[in-house]
């Protein structure tokens, strides 16, 4: 009697050929069919965001302007289906979705909450100086007559953020306005148009 298949099974249809030879030769074969049920497993073995492991509780923050997920989800059996959607990020709240389809068809959603920290909206000075004296929004300047010209140093508290000055150049005796604005990281504007600059003889 020679038996070939009954080990190695795999996931659905199994040949076993079982071949019987008589003593004189004479040979006859059987067969039969062994199902092996598909498998209703739908765990992952790892998961992972952006390469860090969502955390239990609470959701995997990255910095801002971070755009996309690359989503590794790897499931513990090889006959199961993974599909990631919800990758492309905004700023704020995200939710990544992970769906394992098992062999036998149990499906699983795996949601992982993703936030995307916001660009700031510091939209202040940390300095404003105009020909050399710290100046606060409202106050006047006084300079020489003849004056054509001053430096006028402002500096964004948040280091992202641009600083347009407007005013400084060209002044004309009397009064003169210098207008700084200043726009945040996420596109805040405040602008600073108060600051008068005088000049006498």
């Amino acid at each position: 009697v020679a038996v070939v298949g009954g080990s190695a099974l795999r996931t659905g249809a199994n040949q076993v050929v079982v071949t019987v030879t008589a003593a004189n030769g004479a040979r006859r074969t059987f067969q039969a069919v062994i199902q092996v049920a598909k498998s209703s497993n739908t765990a992952l073995s790892s998961l992972t965001v952006n390469g860090a492991v969502p955390p239990a509780l609470g959701a995997v923050v990255f910095p801002a302007r971070t755009a996309l997920a690359v989503v590794r989800a790897v499931a513990v059996d090889p006959d199961a289906a993974v599909v990631v959607s919800g990758t492309a990020l905004v700023s704020g709240d995200n939710t990544v979705v992970v769906t394992v389809t098992a062999a036998d068809g149990t499906v699983r959603v795996i949601q992982v909450p993703v936030y995307v920290t916001p660009l700031s909206s510091n939209a202040n000075l940390s300095s404003f100086k105009v020909n050399g004296q710290d100046v606060v929004e409202g106050q006047a300047v006084n300079v020489p007559f003849g004056t054509v010209s001053v430096p006028v140093v402002a500096t964004a508290a948040d280091a992202e953020a641009l600083v347009a000055v407007v005013g400084g150049s060209a002044l004309r005796t009397g009064s003169n306005q210098v207008v700084v604005t200043v726009t945040a990281a996420n596109g805040t504007k405040k602008t600073f148009q108060t600051c008068l600059l005088y000049t006498s003889d």
